[in-house]
């Protein structure tokens, strides 16, 4: 079968019927789950943008975030959000698997 992405993003992730899990890369993330794909910094350059990622994170059951871990990428605090963190559970980097504890965010 051949479709676009309106079919793909629409009906197999986010149908009334399916169950998924999206596996995203990331420019930052900080340390409440929030993940930024945009810019590293108000005033830096751009990243490659959110492109799909969002409408992934949103119509998923369940995210996975793959990034390289270093100062720059793993912050306190994130600058821009723009996907929904309460998809995110795991983070994946060359350094080991983070899991969010959904504890401490309430």
């Amino acid at each position: 079968m051949i479709s676009d992405i309106f079919t793909s993003l629409g009906i197999f992730m986010s149908g009334s019927q399916t169950s998924s899990i999206g596996v995203l890369g990331a420019g930052q993330i900080d340390r409440f789950g929030n993940i930024n794909t945009t810019k590293l910094s108000p005033k830096g350059p751009y990243l490659v943008g959110s492109g799909g990622a969002n409408d992934v994170a949103s119509g998923a059951n369940e995210c996975l975030v793959t990034m390289e871990q270093n100062k720059s990428r793993f912050v306190a605090e994130s600058p821009i959000s723009l996907l929904p963190v309460r998809k995110f559970t795991t983070v994946v980097s060359q350094l080991g698997m983070f899991e969010k504890d959904f504890g401490i965010m309430n």
